[in-house]
Formats: structure tokens, C-alpha cells, sequence
């Protein structure tokens, strides 16, 4: 997907939270470490894979993986400092294509989302 601004590529941070906790390439993530399970109290890793959205900030991807119980977690937390100007989203969907709602939203401590209405 391209931005609307300079033509950055925007992250999928759900498919880049899977290839960190994903069996996959070692070189994905930039930094790993033990640590403990809180299901099974047993170790497991956590990986933590640093990237940024463009025209929103840094955010740093973490997926904690236990091999003894299969426990997975993932979660996102931002980093780096904050853009200088905010922005507005309008998202208006046409009546019957509820499929266009099935998303991740990505967005930070001080931003708001309203639904105005909702008809389905």
C-alpha cells in the first residue's frame, strides 16, 4: 500500500509482527532474548523488530514465543518522537461493503477514532 504523501511504502505491522515471531529468517528481528513465561514459568524468546510508519512515528514490534506450553504473544510499542504536524483520516464506506472495516489500526496513546454511525 503507497501513502497519500511521498509515495513511502506503509508497514504491515501484522504481517511484521507475524515474520518476527514466525519460525522464519533469523535476520528479521534486531534483537532477541530469554525471557519468562507467564503461562508456564518456563523460558521462552522474545524478539523485538524496530520500524517505522511513515507520517506517524517509530514503533518497536515484540513477539514473545514459548516452546514448552506454545504461548505467543505480540505487541507494539512506540518509539522515537512524534511527527510535528497531526493529521484528520475521513473514512466513509458505501452501504452493503462492511469487508472494507476489517482492519488493523495502528495508533498512538493520544489519537481518537469515532464512529459516527453505524448501519449494517
Amino acid at each position: 500500500m503507497m501513502g497519500s504523501g511521498g509515495g513511502e511504502t506503509i508497514v504491515d505491522v501484522g504481517a511484521a509482527a507475524e515474520a518476527v515471531s514466525g519460525e522464519g529468517e533469523a535476520s528479521a528481528f534486531l534483537y532477541a532474548t530469554e525471557s519468562l513465561c507467564m503461562r508456564c514459568g518456563e523460558n521462552g524468546t522474545t524478539r523485538f523488530l524496530a520500524t517505522r510508519i511513515p507520517h506517524f512515528r517509530e514503533i518497536v514490534l515484540m513477539a514473545f514465543e514459548c516452546p514448552h506450553c506454545n504461548e505467543r504473544n505480540n505487541e507494539v510499542q512506540f518509539a522515537g518522537a512524534i511527527q510535528p504536524r497531526g493529521c484528520r483520516y475521513t473514512l466513509t464506506v458505501p452501504s452493503g461493503d462492511a469487508k472494507v472495516l476489517n482492519r488493523q489500526v495502528v495508533k498512538s496513546e493520544s489519537a481518537s477514532i469515532k464512529v459516527l454511525c453505524i448501519v449494517f
